[in-house]
């Protein structure tokens, strides 16, 4: 059997010094470009009440006719949801005054471009995003013993909608990018840009 040469250990990033490991790693030209830029990440903080919550409809309705009155004569109202007006997840609620007969309503969603209810885009957003469609959207509503959701048509013309938003986003993405790219690089007078470009599979 051949004698094999034991190898020297020399060392690793857990045991070099820092300093040592900072001199052998010089920066590469897109982080030295990079190093002066800084760009705005700063999370959106919401102001007030607003998003979307599971609410027991019920529980609203009691704690609305305990502790609200009719702006008109201040007698006690009770609420109720309209079932004939219902757009998909958004509901009508009707606030009625049970002394003046005076009626108020609003739906549990607003609505966006197209006429669309908010919060079916953005359920059908949510399917999508998991790899799930129309069917498990309602199984989920059964199981949290909401309305049904929504007819196969509008459910395609949401996903119509969100195709057409994404990829007018990544439209925007990629110009962006250009852009970029076009400042942080020498441009050559053909308007071409010399860099690397790694790619996978």
């Amino acid at each position: 059997m051949a004698y094999r040469r034991k190898r020297k250990f020399y060392g690793n990033q857990f045991t070099l010094p820092k300093k040592q490991k900072a001199e052998e790693v010089a920066p590469s030209r897109s982080k030295q470009k990079l190093a002066g830029t800084t760009y705005d990440v700063q999370p959106e903080v919401p102001s007030g009440v607003e998003g979307y919550r599971l609410i027991d409809v019920a529980l609203l309705a009691d704690f609305l006719s305990e502790h609200l009155v009719c702006r008109k004569c201040h007698g006690r109202i009770e609420m109720t949801e309209d079932g004939g007006k219902r757009k998909g997840l958004s509901s009508m609620l009707v606030v009625t005054c049970q002394e003046c007969a005076n009626e108020e309503n609003t739906y549990t969603s607003k609505k966006v471009s197209g006429g669309a209810m908010d919060i079916n885009r953005r359920m059908v957003l949510a399917m999508r995003l998991i790899g799930k469609g129309l069917q498990p959207l309602e199984q989920f509503c059964g199981v949290l013993n909401m309305p049904g959701s929504m007819e196969d048509k509008t459910y395609a013309g949401h996903v119509t909608a969100l195709r057409k938003a994404a990829k007018e986003e990544a439209e925007k993405s990629m110009t962006k990018a250009v852009n970029d790219i076009r400042h942080f690089y020498e441009v050559n007078p053909d308007g071409i840009v010399d860099i690397g470009v790694s790619g996978d599979g």
